[in-house]
């Protein structure tokens, strides 16, 4: 697989991002020794790139298709206003499990939402109850995208995000 930036520029991005914080830095060294798969996982970069995007954008409500350990949802959720919310939603309750043990460290207020589940039926219940979100994180089944896009749209209001994590990937 051909890299996507140079090495030189990974480094140079790596150390100019934000620095992470030694409970995500905890999170994502637990994640690579305890779980399969860790390569899923966002890495710190991307992590400050979301927490970015949500402080730039103001958003008060988050929708995160594909939690894995947590690490993109502590950092989103790092960024909300104390009255914010950040419902995230996964299939794979050994993944999360460790995601649940960090949330409450976290001290984040309120707590992030996390529901254990098929995406697609997460989401119709969230419509099915009136929920809006400013932004919505897709990052879970990649042959899901078209779907998981065509069943959150009616949940974003008008200047609301939607970004989808590794288009571009193979």
């Amino acid at each position: 697989m051909i890299p996507l930036i140079s090495p030189a520029l990974a480094a140079y991005v790596d150390a100019h991002a934000s620095p992470e914080t030694p409970l995500l830095a905890r999170l994502r060294e637990e994640t690579y020794a305890d779980v399969a798969a860790p390569e899923m996982q966002v890495g710190h970069v991307e992590g400050a790139f979301l927490r970015m995007i949500v402080a730039v954008s103001r958003a008060r409500s988050i929708l995160e298709i594909g939690t894995f350990t947590g690490y993109s949802a502590l950092s989103m959720a790092s960024a909300l206003p104390d009255d914010g919310t950040l419902v995230t939603c996964d299939i794979d309750p050994v993944a999360t499990a460790l995601a649940r043990r960090y949330f409450p460290e976290s001290g984040l207020a309120p707590p992030i939402d996390l529901r254990l589940g098929p995406a697609l039926d997460t989401i119709a219940g969230l419509a099915a109850a009136g929920r809006r979100f400013d932004l919505v994180f897709i990052d879970a089944d990649k042959e899901n995208y078209a779907r998981y896009w065509d069943a959150v749209l009616p949940l974003v209001p008008v200047g609301g995000l939607v970004l989808a994590d590794n288009t571009l990937w193979s």
